[in-house]
């Protein structure tokens, strides 16, 4: 009996399933190591040079201390990209409460990670051409959906950092 040889499956493969043909450019790219905690009501952004067009967005957020899920103390994570609000989110880092998406405007894969307390968030974007700018901001409201909650507690109890974001377009 006769294998194909791996670059007969590749090509197989790649003509079954273009996306497999593809390659991503990085145009932007940070540091793998988160950036330092922050308090919450505090933003983070980015700023590169790219071509107008499609791209995709990946970033992992970090709790430290108790960032809430949507509880008491609710935090929210907001995501803008060239000043259009993309994504809402709350999730359990170390502050008990529910997880949710508030916002998805473009379809972001979220997935949870409760034993490191991370988050790891893609979604589709769309660059301008030239400068663009990614603005990462967590808030904690005093007044949300019609109810109190705690507000601003500060670095001492909820912080966060973000790490490993990268912006890819197609090839």
């Amino acid at each position: 009996m006769k294998f194909p040889s791996p670059r007969q499956v590749f090509v197989s493969a790649a003509l079954a399933c273009p996306a497999l043909a593809a390659q991503a450019a990085t145009v932007y790219a940070s540091s793998p190591v988160a950036q330092p905690e922050r308090p919450t009501d505090n933003a983070y952004n980015v700023k590169f040079k790219a071509d107008a067009g499609p791209a995709s967005l990946s970033f992992v957020i970090q709790g430290h201390d108790t960032i809430d899920g949507d509880n008491c103390c609710i935090d929210l994570f907001l995501l803008t990209v060239n000043d259009v609000h993309l994504f809402t989110g709350t999730w359990d880092l170390g502050g008990g409460g529910a997880n949710r998406t508030i916002f998805d405007s473009n379809g972001a894969q979220v997935t949870w990670y409760p034993t490191r307390r991370e988050v790891a968030i893609t979604v589709p974007i769309t660059l301008v051409q030239g400068r663009n700018r990614l603005q990462f901001t967590y808030e904690s409201p005093s007044m949300f959906e019609g109810s109190e909650r705690s507000g601003f507690e500060g670095i001492g109890n909820e912080g966060w950092s973000i790490g490993h974001i990268t912006v890819t377009t197609p090839d």
